[in-house]
């Protein structure tokens, strides 16, 4: 198991003071990609060698808020699934408390093929292998049978691309959550993403939102096009604050 130590910084936070989501995300992220700088290979050397991890499925648990200032440990492991695909664990801790878990589902791409890399293809038998974690893993999205509203449209822009030249992983969680109307009053504990076309850069994303509460808790279902076709699917679940 590998470990980064992460500080919440001012431009991390909302204007709570509180980690905004995509800051979490990437804490996670962040921590895989040091974990394969130093086990090797480096995210940047498959990358120049024609390959790219490629995230399907993000399911994150969010147990306590995370504030400016805290020093978070973050946990990350691999495990390897079927024929193409790879899991990645995700543990946050402050104090020696678990604030947040998180499960990807990634697949190896190879870039120039446009194909997914079979397990054992490419040798990543440096990195820290443990079983997945379970509490996040299992979890999909079952979209309402309901008629979903159009909030809004944002373009990618240069500074949300990564090197893949399509809109990084990350962005999504604040986009989406930004169309959550109820932010002052709930706290959010689970987000999925099913991610299913990339959004390359300067295109138009139609977001698509529907929500339903029961008691303190609001669910938020997002579906999200690119040229009219399918880019991600999202749920986002809130409880009210106390």
């Amino acid at each position: 198991m590998y470990a980064s130590q992460f500080v919440v910084f001012l431009h991390d936070v909302d204007k709570n003071f509180i980690a905004r989501p995509s800051s979490i995300v990437r804490y996670m992220q962040e921590a895989t990609n040091q974990q394969m700088r130093d086990q090797r290979p480096s995210y940047q050397e498959l990358f120049n060698n024609g390959y790219a991890f490629i995230l399907s499925r993000f399911n994150l648990n969010i147990y306590h808020p995370m504030a400016i200032n805290d020093v978070l440990t973050v946990k990350v492991w691999a495990s390897f699934s079927g024929s193409v695909t790879y899991i990645r664990s995700y543990v946050i801790e402050r104090d020696n408390v678990v604030c947040a878990e998180a499960s990807g589902i990634w697949v190896l791409l190879e870039i120039a093929k446009n194909r997914f890399v079979p397990f054992g293809e490419v040798d990543l038998s440096n990195y820290s292998t443990y079983p997945p974690l379970q509490t996040t893993l299992s979890r999909r999205i079952t979209l309402p049978n309901a008629q979903f509203s159009k909030v809004g449209q944002v373009n990618v822009m240069y500074g949300q691309i990564d090197c893949n030249g399509h809109l990084n992983n990350t962005n999504y969680a604040d986009m989406l959550y930004h169309f959550c109307v109820d932010r002052d009053l709930f706290n959010p504990i689970e987000m999925t993403f099913h991610y299913i076309a990339e959004a390359p850069l300067n295109s138009p994303i139609d977001i698509y939102s529907y929500s339903v509460e029961k008691g303190d808790v609001k669910t938020y279902y997002f579906k999200t096009f690119v040229a009219d076709k399918p880019n991600v699917v999202a749920e986002f679940v809130l409880r009210k604050k106390q």
